[in-house]
C-alpha cells in the first residue's frame, strides 16, 4: 500500500496538482464553513428571536403577578389592622389595570366575601366571570407552601393572572381564621406585546403562538394565536415539553413536522412554549448551503482542471517528453529530441544539460567499449597460450612416461599427465562470450569425464559404464580450478583402481544446484577401500586424499567420503555469484 502511494505521488503533474489542492483547501475550507455559519444562523436565527420574545412574555407575566400580589398584601395588611373586611376603598389598593375578581376565601376554601371591583363588568373581565366562580380558579395549591402559587389560565379566548395569598381574616366571634385573599386580573398580553414590538421598532414577535403548558394530561391553552394553533401540536412536542417540565429545563428548543418550539417555566407546573411555523428562507435554508457548497466544489474542480491543464502543457508535458528521449537515448544511443520554444527555462537548461551530458557519455562509452575489446582479446589470447603450453606440457609428460620401465614411476607421470590435461581442457572453456573468467561447470565436467574415460578405456574393455546427470552451473575461475582436479583425483582412482580384474559397474558422476549450494557426487560400485589402511601405509592414494582435502577447504565447501559397497564422493559448496559484462 507504501508503494502504491509513492508511485501515485511519483510523477511531476500528480505533485503539482496535490500542491494546488493543498493550497486550495484552506480557502475550500473556510467557505464552506461561512456557509455553513450562513446556514446554521438562518436556522437558529429564528428560534433565537423566538426565545428573546418568549422570555419577555415571562417577564410580562411575572411582572403581572408582582403587581397583584403588591395590592393583596396590602389589603392583608388592612384587614389586620382594622378587623374588618367590607373596604369602600380596597380597589384603591390594586395596581393599575383591569381587576376582574377580588375574593376572601375561609379554610375550606368556600368564597365568604366578595370584593366589589370597579372592572368586573368591563368587557374583558365579561367572558370570564363565569369560569372565576368554578372551583378549579379559586383553589388553592398543595404542598407545604399553602400560600402562593400564581396561575395564568385562559378563559373565553382571554388571559387572566390569579394569585393566591394566605392571610387572617376576622370571623363573626372577633377571632381570626387563616384563609386566602384571591385576586383575578385581566392580562392583555397580545396587546402588551405589540406594544413591546413597536417600541423595539419590530413588527410582530418572532413566535406564531404563545401556549401555556400545565400538565401532560390536559392540552396546551393558546394565550397568543397567529392562525396556527390547530397544527401545532403532534405527539412527539407533546411528549418533548412533558419532559422537559418533569426534568425542569430552563430552556429547550427543537423542530418537528416544520414547527419551532421554544419552551421556558414560569411557575411551578406552569410553563410557556413558543411556536413558529418555519419561514420560506429557513426552509430552503439548507438547499442554499447545498448549492453554495456544490458552487464551491464547481469552482475547486474547474480551477483544478484549468490549473492542471495548463501545468500539463507547460510543465509536465516537457518533461515526460525530455524522460522518453532520455529513454530513446538509452536503446539506441541517439538524443535529439523536439521541444516548443514555450518551454520553461530551467526546463531548457536541463534539455542543454542533457545534451552535453549524452554527448560526453557516447564519447566515453566508445572508449571505453575499444579498451574492453582490447582487454577481451588479450584475455583470451593469455587463455589459449596457457592451454597450450599446458598441453605441450602434458605431452612432454606423456613421452617421458614412455621412456620409463619401472611401472610405479609410469603411473605416477601418468596421473600428473591427467591433472596438467584437465587444467589445460579448464583453460579451453575459460571465458567465453559473456565477457569474464567463468566457466560452464556442467560443459566442462562432462568432456573432462569423457576424458578420463577415454584414458582407462582400453583396460576396461567395455566392462564399465560412464553415466553422467549434469545441471546447468556456472562459477568462476577460482571455483573451477579446485573442482576440476577434485574431478580429476576422484575419477582416476575410481577407473584405475575401483574395478580390478573382470570386474564390472559404472562411475556415475552427477552435478545439481538448489539456490546457492552446489552438490558434486561422484559414485562407483567397485571394491572401494579402507581410508584407515591408506592412512597407515601411505602412497599414492594418501596423497590423492590430501590434494582432494586441500582443494574442498579452498573451494570453501564440505567432502563426504562413504566406502560401503563401492566409493561415493560427496562434495558441496556454495556458488560465487558471477558478473557479466556484454559488450555491444
Amino acid at each position: 500500500m507504501r508503494h502504491l502511494r509513492l508511485n501515485c505521488l511519483s510523477s511531476a503533474g500528480a505533485r503539482v496538482i496535490t500542491f494546488i489542492v493543498l493550497a486550495t483547501l484552506p480557502l475550500a475550507a473556510v467557505s464552506a464553513v461561512l456557509a455553513w455559519h450562513a446556514y446554521r444562523t438562518s436556522v437558529n436565527g429564528g428560534f433565537d428571536r423566538s426565545q428573546a420574545d418568549l422570555f419577555f412574555a415571562r417577564s410580562l407575566i411575572v411582572d403581572q403577578v408582582y403587581r397583584v400580589r403588591l395590592g393583596l398584601e396590602a389589603l392583608s395588611s388592612r384587614i389586620v389592622t382594622n378587623g374588618t373586611v367590607q373596604l369602600p376603598d380596597v380597589h384603591m389598593q390594586m395596581p393599575l389595570g383591569t381587576m376582574c375578581r377580588l375574593m376572601l376565601l375561609d379554610e375550606t376554601e368556600k368564597i365568604i366575601y366578595r370584593f366589589p371591583t370597579p372592572d368586573e363588568s368591563s368587557p374583558d373581565c365579561a367572558p370570564g366571570q363565569r369560569a372565576f366562580s368554578s372551583h378549579s380558579w379559586l383553589k388553592t395549591p398543595g404542598g407545604e407552601d399553602p400560600a402562593i402559587s400564581p396561575f395564568v389560565g385562559v378563559a373565553d379566548q382571554k388571559v387572566y393572572v390569579k394569585v393566591t395569598l394566605r392571610t387572617p381574616y376576622p370571623r363573626p366571634n372577633k377571632s381570626f381564621g387563616r384563609g386566602f385573599l384571591v385576586g383575578i386580573k385581566y392580562f392583555p398580553i397580545a396587546e402588551a406585546l405589540n406594544y413591546s414590538h413597536a417600541i423595539r421598532g419590530v413588527t410582530a414577535p418572532s413566535f406564531g403562538d404563545l401556549w401555556l403548558y400545565s400538565s401532560p394530561t390536559s392540552t396546551p391553552l393558546p394565550l397568543v394565536t397567529g392562525g396556527h394553533a390547530q397544527t401545532a401540536w403532534t405527539s412527539y412536542a407533546l411528549a418533548r415539553i412533558a419532559r422537559d417540565a418533569r426534568k425542569k429545563l430552563e430552556l429547550d428548543h427543537f423542530q418537528d413536522a416544520h414547527i419551532s418550539y421554544s419552551y421556558v417555566p414560569v411557575f411551578e407546573g406552569r410553563s410557556l412554549v413558543a411556536t413558529r411555523h418555519q419561514q420560506p428562507k429557513e426552509a430552503h435554508a439548507l438547499d442554499l448551503f447545498l448549492a453554495r457548497v456544490a458552487f464551491i466544489a464547481l469552482m475547486l474542480i474547474i480551477e483544478l482542471a484549468l490549473v492542471a491543464i495548463a501545468a500539463h502543457f507547460y510543465l509536465v508535458s516537457p518533461l515526460q517528453r525530455l524522460a522518453q528521449s532520455v529513454n530513446v537515448w538509452r536503446r539506441t544511443g541517439h538524443f535529439n529530441p523536439s521541444f516548443p520554444r514555450s518551454i520553461p527555462s530551467e526546463v531548457a537548461f536541463m534539455l542543454r544539460a542533457f545534451r552535453r551530458a549524452t554527448r560526453d557519455l557516447d564519447r566515453h562509452e566508445a572508449e571505453l567499449k575499444r579498451a574492453m575489446r582490447e582487454q577481451d582479446v588479450l584475455i583470451k589470447e593469455i587463455h589459449h597460450r596457457v592451454k597450450n603450453n599446458l598441453q605441450i606440457v602434458a605431452s612432454l609428460l606423456n613421452l617421458q612416461a614412455k621412456r620409463i620401465s619401472q611401472p610405479e614411476a609410469r603411473r605416477e607421470f601418468q596421473e600428473i599427465r591427467e591433472r596438467v590435461r584437465a587444467l589445460a581442457t579448464l583453460h579451453r572453456h575459460l571465458y567465453p562470450d559473456g565477457g569474464a573468467a567463468i566457466l560452464q561447470l556442467e560443459n566442462f565436467l562432462g568432456e573432462l569425464a569423457r576424458q578420463l574415460y577415454a584414458v582407462y578405456a582400453p583396460n576396461l574393455l567395455g566392462r564399465v559404464e560412464l553415466d553422467l546427470k549434469l545441471d546447468s552451473v556456472t562459477v568462476t575461475a577460482d571455483q573451477a580450478v579446485p573442482v576440476a582436479l577434485i574431478v580429476t583425483e576422484v575419477m582416476t582412482n575410481a577407473f584405475a583402481h575401483a574395478f580390478p580384474g573382470e570386474r564390472s559397474g559404472a562411475v556415475k558422476l552427477s552435478l545439481t544446484r538448489d539456490q546457492e549450494v552446489c552438490t558434486l557426487t561422484i559414485q562407483d560400485d567397485g571394491i572401494g577401500f579402507d581410508p584407515q589402511n591408506v592412512e597407515k601405509e601411505g602412497g599414492r592414494e594418501k596423497l590423492g586424499l590430501k590434494l582432494i582435502a586441500g582443494f574442498t577447504k579452498q573451494l570453501g565447501g564440505e567432502m563426504t567420503l562413504s566406502t560401503m559397497d563401492g566409493t561415493n564422493f560427496v562434495l558441496t559448496f556454495i556458488v560465487k555469484p558471477v558478473r557479466r559484462m556484454t559488450l555491444s
